[in-house]
């Protein structure tokens, strides 16, 4: 057998694309584990979004706005900021000092633009909400700014300073437009081939800094679950007020009700309150649905209420309840690229307080949301991140009462809490970490024997036919084989680098 040396030319474009190709993977399993909106509108962590400039009301249409629908409304609003009142207004806060936009991002629910100050070398962040998006902006900005100007004070978590915020009308001509002025906080976020890539050194030093971050968010308890508000209009006094989620604000945009939002006194309240939203979120429709997943969702859904009594503790139903971060994913963590240290965490909107058993690990530590990792290599990371929380538990107290908690935590309750956080995460959840510690058999044997009780049957059978209405209205309409623009856009940059890799072939 004879061997060729690759030209470095060739490896490094072999590289790039197995690191695309990952990206790839990456996304189709986040894609279809969370559901994307042509097929369903109950994913609601990447950008959906609605109407006009200004409150909107929640959507009237008997069904809800397709991805591509959705994306029209994003890019009709984001045309309508005028980058100039961008700069003024930043530079207002700043004493008038010159500023411009080096970069311009946009997430889930916000539009963001950094700004430079040259003179003094200070980076800012103009946060402004994608309103189409949110039912409550001044809600949701209070409750944010609440909260980060709460957690500032409280603690050493390194967290964006609050330079302004509140209503504008420089951003929207004839609009008043709300947003928050922030610090741009220095490093790059934290990804899953930093941390899966790093030496036992560099994760130590990671998982130390997330570890005393998470117990001093659990050493802030509070009386009720909910949400943060300004007390009497003073941001600087927090009051526990009504729970602000993504999912709810998702139900309340398409005009379905939930219930009470609270804030709640009890534990068991507020997990009722949780449960009710995963119930109404699969009630929304779905293009092209077949009778095997309806009845897949519905055999998960049914099953988790059944699992809720399990994270229902007598001792911690009165609380006290803490302070959780809601959507601590990786790329919300900030770190030094040297010394793997976080300089920041980030996105504190939607975050709430919540009962101890709902506190838990992030869920790219518990394996919740890692679709695509090998599961030895996410075990090994788990273990390094408990194994911190260990030697944390020895020297300091609140690390030591975090973990007496999460000592208590089982895989299963662990992964309902999940489901209950992010009710679109359900199947993939359900299936991988729940469904095989009560039943031996296989789901689809487990399924079948449950249609035959005449309410999951009739039930299943009434969400088959929502589904053709809704494939039918989709169909009229001419919108049903629309693709979402991100798939699109990743099978364009798979065929540009597939015709680069083979013309060196």
């Amino acid at each position: 057998m004879t061997s060729r040396m690759i030209p470095l030319t060739q490896f490094f474009c072999l590289h790039k694309l197995m690191q695309f190709l990952q990206k790839v993977y990456d996304f189709y399993a986040w894609f279809f584990s969370h559901r994307g909106v042509q097929d369903s509108l109950r994913d609601v962590e990447s950008p959906q979004h609605e109407c006009p400039p200004t409150s909107v009301p929640p959507q009237s249409a008997p069904y809800p706005l397709t991805w591509n629908e959705i994306e029209s409304k994003i890019r009709e609003y984001i045309a309508l900021i005028d980058e100039k009142g961008v700069v003024s207004l930043a530079s207002q806060y700043n004493g008038n000092k010159y500023c411009d936009i080096f970069r311009r991002e946009n997430g889930d629910f916000n539009i963001c633009y950094f700004v430079h100050f040259p003179g003094d070398d200070i980076r800012w962040v103009v946060r402004i909400p994608i309103v189409p998006v949110i039912q409550d902006c001044q809600l949701k900005i209070e409750s944010e700014v609440v909260t980060m100007l709460y957690v500032r004070k409280r603690t050493s978590i390194p967290i964006p300073q609050v330079h302004a915020y509140g209503e504008s009308t420089v951003l929207i001509k004839g609009s008043t437009t709300p947003f928050m002025i922030i610090d741009c906080i220095p490093g790059r976020p934290l990804d899953r081939n930093i941390y899966l890539n790093a030496t036992e050194e560099q994760r130590r030093r990671l998982f130390q800094d997330l570890v005393k971050i998470m117990s001093e968010l659990r050493r802030l308890e509070f009386p009720a679950a909910g949400s943060l508000l300004a007390k009497a209009g003073d941001v600087c006094s927090p009051i526990v007020g009504s729970a602000l989620s993504i999912s709810a604000n998702e139900l309340q945009r398409y005009g379905k009700g939930y219930g009470d939002a609270g804030p709640f006194s009890t534990a068991t309240q507020y997990i009722a309150y949780r449960y009710r939203v995963l119930s109404e979120t699969y009630q929304l429709p779905t293009a092209d649905a077949s009778l095997d997943s309806i009845m897949s969702e519905l055999f998960a859904s049914d099953s988790v209420s059944e699992q809720i009594t399990k994270l229902l503790d007598p001792h911690w139903d009165h609380g006290p309840f803490v302070l959780a971060h809601q959507v601590l994913r990786h790329d919300n963590i900030i770190i030094d690229e040297d010394d793997f240290r976080i300089r920041g965490v980030e996105d504190w909107e939607f975050t709430g307080t919540v009962p101890r058993q709902l506190f838990t690990p992030p869920p790219w530590i518990t394996g919740h949301d890692c679709a695509g990792i090998d599961e030895n290599k996410q075990e090994l990371l788990r273990s390094h991140f408990y194994l911190q929380l260990e030697a944390a538990s020895r020297t300091h107290i609140h690390s030591a009462r975090l973990k007496e908690d999460w000592d208590t935590q089982r895989d299963d309750t662990l992964a309902v809490a999940q489901i209950l956080r992010r009710p679109s995460t359900l199947k993939h959840v359900y299936y991988k970490f729940i469904f095989s510690t009560l039943f031996d058999a296989d789901a689809k044997q487990v399924i079948s024997e449950a249609r035959q009780r005449e309410s999951f049957s009739i039930e299943a059978g009434n969400r088959l036919e929502e589904s053709k209405r809704y494939t039918k209205y989709l169909s009229d309409r001419g919108l049903l084989d629309e693709q979402d623009p991100r798939i699109t856009a990743f099978l364009e940059q798979a065929a540009a680098l597939r015709k680069r890799v083979d013309a060196l072939r």
